[in-house]
Order: structure tokens, then sequence, then C-alpha cells
């Protein structure tokens, strides 16, 4: 398995890959209410730049010449930026001028925005290997922190993601529903809210 940048031609096996993880989300960042047009919609955010879900933040792990998994990732500081591309598509597409986008990455944290293993992969521990990578990428762009949500019933990835050092900070809603925010420690510093991790 080799785990590399998404490249273009990644789009249709991508968009399906985000689709699983984050299903209701999707419909709410498209505008659209069928898989289809759902899937072809975010292959569209896929190949342009500037937005959450453009290529640009994505990571594939690959396998066979096929993309067995995926992690979408930037800086909180850089959501609202990345944010603003995707409110304006849905005010065009639906014509609700007050369309928003919940505000899921605290500023300065690196966030995981989605991770996703496709269902012939799973099991392989492919997850675990795109969260290594997600930790790697941080440190190399300068990041102590790192965050990520989690269903308040997704038991068991909240239960990997605590086996790898991740803490509860705070409960968000996303689309309605309840999540945990997460978050990692890749210093040696305290983090100053008061959870600690020993960090590596």
């Amino acid at each position: 398995m080799n785990i590399r940048a998404a490249k273009y031609k990644d789009a249709t096996e991508v968009a399906l890959l985000i689709h699983l993880a984050i299903k209701d989300i999707a419909e709410k960042l498209t505008g659209e209410k069928e898989d289809q047009k759902i899937q072809i919609a975010l292959a569209e955010l896929f190949t342009t730049k500037g937005n959450r879900l453009s290529y640009e933040n994505i990571a594939v792990a690959e396998e066979a010449g096929s993309v067995a998994g995926i992690i979408i990732a930037y800086s909180g500081s850089d959501a609202k930026r990345l944010d603003r591309p995707i409110i304006n598509q849905l005010i065009k597409k639906t014509g609700n001028h007050s369309a928003t986008l919940d505000k899921e990455a605290d500023a300065g944290d690196f966030y995981l925005d989605t991770l996703s293993v496709h269902p012939v992969y799973q099991g392989q521990g492919i997850g675990t290997k795109l969260l290594s990578y997600f930790s790697e990428i941080a440190i190399k762009k300068g990041h102590e922190i790192i965050s990520l949500n989690v269903a308040q019933n997704n038991y068991k990835a909240r239960a990997l993601y605590e086996k790898l050092g991740y803490q509860k900070k705070k409960q968000i809603i996303i689309n309605e529903h309840p999540y945990d925010y997460m978050v990692k420690n890749l210093s040696n510093k305290p983090i100053t809210y008061g959870i600690h991790s020993n960090g590596h």
C-alpha cells in the first residue's frame, strides 16, 4: 500500500469515499439529494482548488491501483476561507443567500476533516496508517495540535482515536447531529485548555 497526494484522476473514487464517510453532510455541502448527483458535485469540488474538499487537501491510500482510503486535512485557521467557495456554490444552486456551513475546526489545529476507507479494504489497518500519515503531515507543517470530530454513537471509531491518544475537548453540532471534538498533542507541551496528552 502506498499513501500519496491525491491526483485529478482520483476524482470519482474519492467522491464515493467522501460520500460514504460523511453521508448527510455531503447533501448539505452539495445541495443535492440523489446519490449520483451528490458524488458528481463532490468530484467537482475535488477538482477545484481552494475549497475544503479539493485534491489539494487530500491524501489517498492506494492499493493495487485503486483508492483504498482517503484523508482530508487542513489547518483550522483556513476553514473559513476553504468553506467560502462551497457556500457561494450553494447560494448559486439553491438561491438561499443565508446558506452557511457549521464550524468544525478550531483555529490553530491541524484538522482531520474526513477519514474514509473503502468497504472492500476495511479491517486491514489502512485507517490507522492514514491517521499516522495525518500526524506526520501536521508535524511537517509545524502544528502541535491535531483534531477531528467523531459522531457520538460511533463507538468503534472513538475507541481507535482514544487508543491513538486523542482526547475529547468539547461537543459540537454538525448538520444537527452531536459530535465530539477530539484533539491530540504532538508536542510535549501541555495543552492550555487543560487536556493533557503524552504526545510523541
